[in-house]
């Protein structure tokens, strides 16, 4: 009578396995801070873009129309403009950091100014977050120049003073 011999299966041991698992978990868990931030920085970079694109083609009507338009309803474009004037920016739905774009004109909304964009923020959005931004556009300090806090919910960026 033969006898055979059979060979072991290569596979790996729960050992290996769990030791995988756990390099895993912790490259995992040093790269989510980055991502975190990331994902921060490029909300931020894409509401500034926003913003400049808003503000570019409120300039271009006032130019070419010799005044700002008229204060609209809260959310809504300010009178006189059209969605196409905004280059694929709706005022209609969320900024990319939340909340909705507002327009305000000659009012106290916008600290008496002539012209500003205003966002109506969330409650997601902390005021660190929107101190970057404000270095993004303009000096870093929420009480002065020309984007800043006006209230508790109101950030705005002011066109013309």
């Amino acid at each position: 009578m033969r006898q055979s011999i059979r060979k072991p299966k290569a596979a790996f041991t729960l050992v290996e396995i769990m030791i995988v698992v756990a390099i895993i978990g912790l490259v995992g868990t040093l790269a989510l801070p980055s991502f975190a931030k990331a994902r921060r920085k490029s909300m931020q970079t894409a509401f500034v873009e926003d913003l400049r694109i808003l503000s570019d083609g409120i300039f271009v009507w006032a130019q070419n129309s010799g005044r700002y338009p008229t204060d609209g309803p809260t959310g809504g474009l300010p009178v006189g403009m059209d969605a196409e004037d905004f280059k694929g920016v709706t005022w209609t739905t969320a900024t990319p950091m939340g909340g909705r774009w507002d327009y305000d004109a000659a009012n106290a909304a916008c600290g008496s100014c002539k012209a500003a964009i205003t966002v109506i923020t969330p409650t997601n959005a902390s005021d660190p977050t929107w101190r970057e931004i404000d270095a993004l556009v303009d000096d870093g300090d929420l009480t002065t120049g020309n984007f800043r806090i006006i209230r508790s919910d109101r950030y705005s960026y002011v066109l013309e003073q």
